[in-house]
This record gives C-alpha cells, sequence and structure tokens, in this order.
C-alpha cells in the first residue's frame, strides 16, 4: 500500500471553504460538491465534510478516521480499504455498493 497523500492545493482550498461553510451554517464559505473526483489514497483524517456531495468519488485507501461525514451524499463513492476508524457517519446517504471502509460499523 502506497503512502498516504495530502490535498492538492486546489481541493485543500475547497476543503477549508466546506469548514467555514459549516462553522457559519451556510452563510460563508462555499458546500464541498465533488462529483467523480478522484480521492484515492488521501488524507482527510479529521475534517468536516458534513453535508458534502461526493458523488461517484473514489476514496478507495483514504484515512477518513474522524471525519465527519453527517449527512454527505455518497451515491456510488467507492470507499474500498478506506479508513473510518471512529467516523461520524450518522445521516450519511450511500445509495449503491456496500460499504467497504475499514474500522466502522455499516450503517443500516
Amino acid at each position: 500500500m502506497s503512502p498516504l497523500r495530502p490535498p492538492d492545493d486546489e481541493l485543500e482550498h475547497l476543503l477549508l471553504r466546506h469548514e467555514l461553510w459549516t462553522k457559519a451554517l451556510g452563510t460563508k464559505g462555499g458546500q464541498l460538491v465533488l462529483d467523480d473526483a478522484d480521492l484515492a489514497g488521501l488524507d482527510l483524517a479529521g475534517r468536516d465534510l458534513s453535508d458534502a456531495y461526493l458523488g461517484g468519488c473514489r476514496l478507495v485507501g483514504a484515512r477518513l478516521d474522524g471525519t465527519l461525514l453527517h449527512g454527505s451524499l455518497l451515491i456510488e463513492a467507492d470507499l474500498t480499504d478506506a479508513s473510518l476508524v471512529e467516523a461520524g457517519i450518522a445521516k450519511a446517504r450511500r445509495i449503491g455498493p456496500s460499504w467497504c471502509g475499514r474500522g466502522s460499523p455499516v450503517p443500516r
């Protein structure tokens, strides 16, 4: 398995805007909307991705430990081998193949 990598500058900017958006209850920043983005192998641990749209995103092997995904839309997202230890996945919406991440119970 290759080492995890940090988000590039463009994605880091979008993540920071989204975190501001969640803290400001939508009055500042901007919601993270990514369609079919390749986020494989990224270290996204501890981020607040609540209510993000990550439809079709490839999160294979990504580190999402402690990441808040409350209300996120993960339609067809590939979470194979993603680490979800203590990730907040309440009300995350996932339609498609089963959750394949490590360390997190399957939402029912």
